[in-house]
């Protein structure tokens, strides 16, 4: 049974809740945290929904254990009560894969359901993170708050995006095959990457894959401001003017933060990363994109052309 709007909505009164309260430092559920649920209780049900996802009541249902998970001790209890949203994600991941399964032999054409089929895995990812996180486990020698950071990236850029993504490469009409691949291309590849060169302490593949992310998230921001005139009606203008507003901003920091990284030089502090990009990424970007593409005419097409035609 397909979740009703109803669904959102309660997750976003719920998480409302936990953002606006003033909880005891000591309980563990700071500004990261905070963020972090934005996406289980509103981002991914609303993500689905423009995907054409089924989202079951077993969605809200998990997403309401992990805000419960927050407000008990990191272990065992916090996190056997994530565990379903994990189960949940891999179903949704499967179904959508088996779903494309018959679209995917010809790429160019098929580009917006690959795009989709990442994004739904990218939260695997992320539900794997969390549960590590909320068991108190070291992956890899890993400790917080990098391994929650894990859920953060991969519940919001590295869903969020192929899915903004293959709803422009969806609404293109004008734009060359090249221009359709590199948006793809660096949608669904950026966060990939840059996960792996966490994992192997590369520090030339983090700079690679969030080179690709911001290239992706630039082009896309790029691509709506461009259009947003024709984008109806107004409120989806609003809505995602300030989505893709939002992204350039959120990119500067991206940028300065892995060029930090590769130098190993820390110019922002993790703390403040999280004040200043995570919250334009989470709220700006993420919900107001999502909301703005939900409510955009279905009919509404982006007359996008190649970035080098004019030159041709």
């Amino acid at each position: 049974m397909k979740a009703k709007p109803l669904n959102t909505v309660i997750g976003a009164a719920v998480w409302s809740v936990i953002g606006l309260t003033p909880w005891d430092p000591n309980c563990g559920v700071g500004t990261i945290e905070k963020l972090f649920l934005l996406g289980p209780l509103v981002v991914v049900p609303l993500g689905l929904q423009l995907a054409g996802v089924d989202r079951p009541w077993s969605l809200l249902i998990a997403a309401i254990g992990v805000a419960i998970s927050f407000l008990s001790p990191t272990g065992m209890i916090a996190g056997l009560l994530v565990a379903p949203w994990l189960m949940i994600c891999i179903a949704i991941a499967v179904n959508e894969l088996w779903r494309a399964r018959a679209q995917i032999s010809v790429l160019t054409r098929h580009l917006p359901a690959i795009c989709r089929v990442v994004a739904t895995f990218g939260l695997v990812v992320g539900a794997i993170g969390l549960l590590q996180s909320r068991w108190g486990m070291e992956p890899m020698g890993f400790r917080e708050p990098l391994v929650l950071l894990v859920a953060v990236h991969f519940h919001f850029a590295a869903f969020v995006t192929p899915l903004m993504a293959a709803e422009i490469l969806r609404r293109m009409r004008e734009a060359n095959g090249r221009s359709r691949l590199a948006l793809a291309a660096c949608a669904m590849s950026g966060s990939p990457l840059l996960a792996v060169g966490y994992m192997l302490h590369a520090r030339g593949l983090r700079l690679t894959g969030a080179a690709l992310l911001v290239a992706a998230l630039l082009m896309t921001a790029f691509w709506v401001l461009r259009n947003v005139r024709g984008i109806e009606p107004f409120t989806a203008r609003v809505l995602l003017g300030v989505s893709a507003t939002s992204a350039v901003i959120a990119m500067i920091y991206a940028a300065v933060y892995a060029l930090a990284d590769f130098f190993g030089a820390v110019w922002i502090a993790i703390p403040q990363m999280a004040r200043t990009h995570g919250a334009i990424q989470a709220v700006g970007f993420s919900v107001c994109g999502l909301l703005g593409w939900i409510v955009a005419e279905t009919k509404t097409e982006l007359r996008l052309r190649s970035l080098t035609r004019r030159w041709h």
